[in-house]
C-alpha cells in the first residue's frame, strides 16, 4: 500500500481489506493487543506504526459508544493511512508529535499532512472522512496544532481520537534521537499534554481505560516473578 503512490483502485481496496481484517482480529482476539505492541519497531516504523494506529483507533472508536460500524471502519482506515504522506518525503520519517523542538520537525508535520491529503484525494475510492483524519491528525484542541492551527470546533472529531493513538504509539516507539517510553509512562506524558490542551482528554481517557488494567497487571506479574 505504502509503496504505490498514487494508489490505484485495487490498492485502495487492499488497504480497506487490511483494515477490516485488523478490526475483525481485535474484535475476536482482544488479547492479541500484546502481540501488536511487540510489532512496533524502529526498523519498520512506518508500517507497524500505521497498523497499530489503525487497530487502536478502531478499538477506541468502538469503546466511545457513539460511532456506527461504518464510522469505525473509516476511523480505522484513516488511522492506517494517517502517515501515508511520508512516502513522498526524503529520508527517514519519525514523527514526535509532542516534542516539536525544531523547525525541521514542524516542517515534517506540515509536509506529511499536506502530502497525505494529496494522496488520498487522488483516489476517488477513499472517502472524504478518511482525508479529514489524514490532514488533521496533528491539529490540537487548544489551536496550536499543525498544519493549520485549527480551533477545536473546526477539527474533525475522529481526527482528535486518531491523534491520541498516534501520539501514544510514537512515544512507545524508538525515534531517531529518543528511546521508546514504557507504555504506562507514555500515558503519563499524554496526561500532561491533555492538561495543556495539546491532545483530546476524552480520547485519552478511553485509551487509559482500555490499556491501564492490562499494563498494570503485567507489571505486577513481573514484580511477583
Amino acid at each position: 500500500v505504502f509503496a504505490e503512490v498514487p494508489m490505484e483502485p485495487a490498492t485502495v481496496e487492499e488497504s480497506r481489506r487490511l483494515v477490516l481484517h485488523y478490526v475483525d482480529l481485535m474484535t475476536r482476539q482482544p488479547y492479541s493487543l500484546a502481540a501488536m505492541l511487540r510489532l512496533i519497531s524502529h526498523k519498520n516504523y512506518l508500517h507497524f506504526h500505521s497498523v497499530a494506529v489503525s487497530v487502536f483507533s478502531a478499538l477506541l472508536a468502538r469503546s466511545a459508544g457513539k460511532y456506527s460500524e461504518e464510522d469505525i471502519l473509516l476511523i480505522s482506515w484513516g488511522g492506517f493511512l494517517h502517515d501515508v504522506g511520508a512516502v513522498r518525503m526524503e529520508g527517514d520519517f519519525y514523527c514526535d508529535p509532542l516534542g516539536l523542538a525544531t523547525a525541521h520537525e514542524r516542517e515534517q508535520l506540515d509536509s506529511h499532512c499536506r502530502l497525505g491529503l494529496e494522496i488520498v484525494q487522488e483516489s476517488r475510492n477513499i472517502p472524504k472522512e478518511v482525508g479529514y483524519i489524514v490532514y488533521q491528525h496533528h491539529e490540537a484542541p487548544d489551536g496550536s496544532g499543525r498544519p493549520n492551527r485549527l480551533s477545536r470546533s473546526r477539527i474533525h472529531e475522529p481526527a482528535l481520537l486518531v491523534a491520541v493513538v498516534d501520539a501514544w504509539s510514537s512515544l512507545i516507539s524508538r525515534s531517531g534521537r529518543r528511546e521508546a517510553l514504557d507504555p504506562l509512562e507514555a500515558l503519563k506524558v499524554l496526561g500532561v499534554a491533555a492538561e495543556q490542551g495539546r491532545i483530546d482528554g476524552d480520547s485519552l481517557l478511553l485509551l487509559r481505560r482500555m490499556l491501564e488494567p492490562s499494563l498494570e497487571a503485567r507489571i505486577q506479574k513481573r514484580a511477583a516473578a
